[in-house]
């Protein structure tokens, strides 16, 4: 990684970390608490989860053209990341707009499984692509299970801090939440 990436990593990072923690602030008006710093930091992890593949998804596009299988098999690996990512942002949405209990929904844990699995297939790719002869990852990219863990464990702590709320500040909430953690489409990483 050569400087200019560094310094863009680190860019993206605090950028991110500033806009969660502007938009965790209480709406205007409201007489709400701030956010625990588990919500913070469970944010923050989602959010680093997917800034790592966008950053990697960069080096790819900077790497390979459209029409290489590589660019090609990159770039759709992305996508089925990114849809499955939506699917789990969606189900923790609707999880807390709808006051469910996602500490027990199977359904929220295999969206996380899912989501996990796939992310990991396109970050494992991407390395090998972006790391040709590499025998070790480097410490930014996570197994599947770190993944899943990341996405179950901080998506119960962001619906545990909304559930007691009335119902339309859940709905606020969860608007919020869905706008903050979604991705970004392959076509829209510059």
């Amino acid at each position: 990684m050569n400087t200019a990436e560094i310094r863009s990593y680190w860019h993206l990072i605090c950028f991110t970390a500033l806009i969660l923690l502007a938009s965790c602030a209480p709406l205007s008006g409201s007489k709400e608490e701030p956010p625990s710093e588990a919500m913070v930091k469970a944010r923050l992890q989602i959010a680093q989860n997917r800034e790592n593949t966008q950053l990697l998804a960069q080096r790819i596009k900077r790497k390979y053209k459209e029409t290489q299988p590589a660019y090609i098999g990159a770039r759709d690996l992305y996508d089925a990341a990114m849809v499955q990512n939506n699917s789990w942002v969606t189900s923790l949405k609707l999880g807390i707009a709808n006051n469910e209990n996602l500490e027990t929904s199977q359904a929220f844990r295999d969206k996380a499984k899912t989501a996990g699995d796939a992310t990991t297939a396109f970050l494992d790719y991407g390395y090998a692509l972006t790391h040709p002869g590499a025998e070790v990852k480097v410490l930014t990219y996570q197994t599947v299970g770190e993944v899943i863990k990341i996405l179950v464990e901080n998506g119960i702590v962001i619906w545990k801090a909304h559930k007691a709320e009335q119902a339309a500040s859940r709905l606020a909430t969860a608007e919020l939440t869905e706008k903050e953690l979604k991705w970004s489409s392959w076509e829209d990483i510059k």
